[in-house]
């Protein structure tokens, strides 16, 4: 995405300029003495205006060239629009390395700024870092390479090969005010090994620091440690421009961290809940180490190829906070491929969180495929692996969730309806597993303060080693919608598929099939429809009561009355003889019944399902014209018939693997 707008890497020689190498040993920097720090300073800045506008290559000599504080903030400075077409690089075995070194007065002081309508400027393959520093600004502003856009637009940036090393500060700081902004910086190929400077010896303040203010940015092949706060830091602190971000193929090591934000991606929200959010943004084959990933006030922003993974050897160890963590404002928000793993030594905590704001939420997330894993547990204050609030137009797709070593009464996923209305979720094609211990739940759905739950479908998830597949609860004045769609529940082990609580139980008739030929729809629920539950005409209607679990077919009419079972499912007990199709599911040596008929000529037609792998039983009729029972050692089926002149069974037609006895 950037790179297109930044260009190739001889962007600033455009205009038909020639390479122009020019050595700055010649103009009078020495390397490798901190005595010339001043004049060094002065000598590099007097190249850097001398030649602007040419396309010039400023190229630094081979060794530490040290550098003090100049009397604008800075070492360097590229800055105004006279400042363009100009390459600061170093040596061409890449030994050039800048060190800052001397009196801070306590105040901001960057390495090298580019600033204010410089244009077209790159920096390339150098080192720089912080040596001895006097008096350091008390908040840390001291950074080593800092573009600024304040009173111009500052734009073609090219970073291309630095080494940051120790510093107090950013090592990479990005600040746009509006009207201006930094358009077009891309920093390529580079690496930050922050921590390690004596002034700062918890760590430099944060990697990349985002402030606010760019348009197209792109920061790519790196790789960032040794940041205290955060290796990638975006804290807007006024409405600007924050449009086209594209970070990819890096590492993020937050291991030396004092926080857990690993990754921060933001907009900006003022105290009105006014949102300049961050728009047009992608994130892509990025790895994250020992840290979170945060996203407030976005839209339009991708996640693909993202890795992230936390253990005990970071500050992840003592932070219970979720590995992404999406709050506020966000609109269309993709996670495409994300892994994540909490791992063993990590504190008990989440794995995903998604809340609202005050007055701003998340609507239109998808996320798409991906393995979720963690093997600590997700702790009693947070009892579930990812939790999604207030969220509207969600869906889930072909995700798999493992946990292990969970506590008593984890869920794998809760959808909540806390301060606004939950509508338009999809759950699709999940595997939901607890390795070793039961979750209360796979999916737990909860409305709550007065709000609702509606357009709710759960299509093919399979919930593994779990008490309940999905649970729907609600409090009073809550609702969810009665008949949400749960269609291809696989619930393995399961006391049962799913369950209602509180104020929803007995009035949950979820949609568990569907004949996309003919649009029949196939419910189930907890009460007998008959009277209670209104659907079209041919609709089924699946009643567990019981041991027995009822088929019933809805006749003429949309009401709720028209009700008549069609077929019962029989673990033990009795057979209904008014029902003329009864499955009998056995699991041993168990006995059942059949009472008399109710009318001539009415025919019972009996299969025999297995619930082991040596299916025994025996159906002993009230009276049966040619024995007194019937038995079976496997799967079968047998056909009977009333006689009500004789008041007896019959067989009818040739048994199936079924014996009279």
């Amino acid at each position: 995405m950037a790179a297109a707008a930044c260009g190739s890497r001889g962007a600033v020689s455009q205009r038909g300029q020639s390479e122009v190498a020019i050595s700055l040993a010649s103009r009078g920097v020495v390397a490798d003495d901190p005595a010339r720090a001043s004049a060094n300073r002065v000598a590099i800045q007097r190249a850097i205006e001398e030649h602007a506008g040419s396309g010039a290559h400023l190229v630094l000599p081979p060794g530490a060239i040290y550098l003090d504080r100049g009397p604008r903030y800075a070492s360097l400075r590229f800055a105004g629009s006279r400042a363009t077409d100009l390459v600061l690089r170093g040596d061409p075995d890449r030994t050039s390395t800048i060190v800052l070194e001397g009196d801070a007065t306590g105040g901001l002081w960057m390495g090298i700024e580019i600033a204010d309508g410089a244009r077209r400027i790159a920096l390339r393959d150098f080192r720089i870092y912080q040596g001895e520093i006097t008096d350091p600004s008390p908040t840390q502003q001291n950074h080593l390479i800092q573009v600024t856009a304040a009173r111009a637009v500052t734009a073609d940036v090219e970073l291309d090969g630095i080494h940051f090393g120790p510093c107090i500060g950013d090592g990479l700081r990005i600040v746009g005010t509006a009207p201006h902004h930094v358009e077009n910086l891309r920093a390529r190929d580079f690496t930050m090994h922050l921590a390690g400077q004596p002034q700062a010896p918890r760590g430099a303040r944060s990697g990349v620091s985002i402030q606010r203010g760019f348009r197209n940015l792109e920061l790519a092949d790196f790789y960032i440690s040794g940041a205290k706060n955060s290796p990638i830091d975006m804290e807007p602190s006024a409405a600007a421009v924050m449009d086209r971000l594209s970070i990819h193929d890096g590492v993020v090591d937050n291991s030396r961290g004092q926080t857990p934000h690993a990754i921060s991606i933001a907009g900006y929200e003022d105290a009105s809940r006014q949102v300049a959010p961050l728009v047009n943004s992608a994130l892509r084959d990025v790895v994250v180490l020992e840290g979170q990933l945060g996203i407030m006030d976005t839209e339009g922003l991708s996640l693909r190829g993202v890795r992230i993974y936390a253990s005990g050897r970071g500050p992840m160890a003592g932070f219970a906070d979720p590995l992404i963590y999406v709050s506020h404002h966000n609109r269309d928000l993709v996670l495409s491929d994300v892994d994540i793993v909490r791992d063993t030594g990590a504190a008990p905590g989440p794995l995903v969180l998604v809340l609202h704001g005050p007055g701003t939420y998340t609507t239109g997330m998808r996320v798409e495929g991906g393995a979720w894993v963690s093997r600590v547990d997700p702790g009693a204050r947070t009892p579930f692996l990812a939790s999604f609030e207030s969220t509207q137009q969600l869906s889930l797709r072909g995700t798999r969730l493992r946990v292990s070593e969970a506590g008593e009464g984890r869920y794998g996923i809760k959808l909540r309806s806390t301060a606004r209305d939950l509508q338009q979720i999809e759950l699709r094609d999940l595997v939901i597993e607890s390795t070793d211990t039961e979750l209360a739940a796979a999916v737990w759905i909860a409305a709550t303060n007065q709000r609702a739950i509606d357009r709710l479908q759960l299509v093919g998830v399979e919930a593994r080693t779990g008490r309940y597949g999905v649970v729907f609860d609600a409090a009073p004045g809550s609702r969810i919608e009665a008949s949400p769609v749960l269609e291809g529940l696989v619930c393995t082990g399961c006391e049962r598929a799913w369950t209602a609580l509180n104020a929803t139980a007995d009035q949950m008739f979820p949609i568990v099939g569907r004949d996309h030929r003919t649009r029949v729809q196939r419910f189930t629920g907890t009460l007998p429809p008959e009277g209670v539950f209104r659907a079209p005409a041919g609709s089924e209607y699946v009643y567990e009561d019981g041991g027995r679990q009822l088929q019933l077919r809805k006749g003429a009419g949309e009401g709720a009355q028209g009700w008549r079972a069609v077929e019962e499912t029989v673990h033990h007990g009795p057979c209904d003889p008014a029902i003329e199709a009864t499955r009998i599911v056995t699991d041993g040596a168990q006995t059942y019944s059949l009472p008399d008929g109710t009318a001539d000529r009415q025919v019972k037609r009996i299969t025999i399902a297995s619930a082991t792998n040596a299916p025994r039983g025996v159906l002993r009729p009230s009276r049966l014209a040619s024995g007194r029972a019937l038995s079976w050692q496997t799967v079968g089926s047998v056909s009977l018939i009333w006689d009500d002149a004789r008041k007896m069974w019959s067989i009818l037609g040739t048994p199936d693997r079924v014996t009279v006895e």
